[in-house]
């Protein structure tokens, strides 16, 4: 969390010299008590003793950092737009040359995601970036995992992207995985994060912003025909099996939420996965570095910055529906469970992913139909 900031700073001073503050990793707060939103870069409390741990000296910077961005965008306390966008260009291209190549970032990105909360045109801007950099068969997979990572973790948490915006972004999504899957799942044995790691990294992108987003896009009156014309079922049922690759405790939450909407059923081939081990890696779980990059801002002071802009995980109304599925999945297989359930066969038959032929692709961008 301390290095990506350290390996930020060469890049800042030389050529982003208006940002006209000092990253002292020697300076601190006088008053522990200090409401640092109301602070500014240049009413700054003096140091005049040394730093604590390292965990609040990063507090200090990035609490530096949000003032001054603050400032720069509401000159004489008022928003400007033209301000906002100067810098919002500057953090973007940090962002894209720093940030987003570098693995375990914790803290640096939430310059952008504050920043974005301004307008809704940066916000945007920011998710153009980050879907260009999936698209991309140019960029390198790892940095493509990296984007979508971030696009995924962004929508989930940012209060401030309103629901239109959500479900735009989860079209394009869900649409690519629905292309890769056209082009390259004849031609697969399984799961393979070595050749198809970008697509896991969309897929779980997906997984997440659903969970998250879940009361939201089924709290409509045409909210169930919108998520079921996204035909969740084709993806976790191909034979790239997201399924196996993704982050348990994401597939767990994804498989429960739409197994309980009867959007798509999982557990059929969760229950299979449990057999099959990934080639080349021989386990079960999907390293791409930064895996939810908008994971809770735990600095205290600079969070204050980001609490009211940051949605809070609120799963507790899940924990009833996951172990009633885990005590369900050990009798019922899907099929029992459609029984049951009076669900069409439709459904079920999607479920059906038999192992064929291998190949290896080495990099992908679904064109547009």
């Amino acid at each position: 969390m301390f290095l990506i900031t350290i390996h930020l700073l060469p890049f800042l001073s030389p050529h982003y010299a208006s940002f006209g503050i000092c990253l002292s990793f020697c300076c601190h707060f006088q008053n522990d008590d200090a409401d640092v939103s109301r602070l500014t870069p240049y009413s700054w409390p003096d140091a005049d003793g040394p730093v604590g741990d390292l965990s609040h000296k990063l507090d200090v910077l990035m609490a530096r950092l949000l003032a001054y961005c603050k400032c720069f965008c509401h000159p004489e306390g008022v928003f400007c737009l033209h301000a906002s966008t100067y810098l919002f260009s500057m953090l973007l291209e940090i962002f894209k040359r720093c940030i987003l190549p570098t693995l375990g970032s914790s803290y640096p990105q939430f310059l952008c995601f504050y920043v974005c909360s301004l307008h809704e045109s940066l916000y945007q801007g920011f998710l153009q970036c980050l879907w260009m950099t999936v698209e991309s068969v140019s960029v390198s997979a790892t940095v493509r995992q990296s984007a979508a990572a971030y696009l995924g973790s962004f929508i989930a948490r940012a209060k401030f992207v309103p629901l239109s915006c959500t479900k735009t972004m989860l079209e394009l999504l869900v649409q690519w995985t629905h292309r890769y899957v056209d082009q390259f799942d004849h031609l697969s044995s399984g799961a393979d994060t070595t050749i198809h790691g970008p697509f896991y990294a969309v897929c779980q992108a997906v997984f997440y912003i659903f969970i998250f987003h879940h009361k939201q896009l089924l709290n409509t009156e045409s909210g169930l025909q919108y998520m079921q014309s996204l035909n969740l079922t084709r993806i976790v049922s191909c034979r790239l099996n997201p399924l196996l690759v993704c982050l348990d405790s994401v597939v767990e939450m994804f498989a429960t939420l739409t197994r309980n909407y009867q959007l798509a059923f999982c557990y059929t081939v969760l229950e299979r996965n449990r057999r099959i081990l990934l080639p080349h890696q021989g386990r079960k779980h999907f390293s791409v570095g930064t895996l939810f990059p908008f994971d809770p801002y735990t600095l205290p002071k600079s969070g204050q910055f980001i609490r009211h802009i940051y949605r809070e995980w609120e799963g507790s109304h899940l924990s009833d529906l996951i172990s009633e599925a885990d005590s369900q999945s050990e009798h019922d297989t899907d099929d029992e469970y459609l029984r049951k359930h009076r669900i069409s066969e439709s459904d079920r038959d999607r479920m059906s992913g038999v192992l064929l032929s291998n190949s290896s692709p080495q990099s992908f961008s679904p064109a547009a139909n």
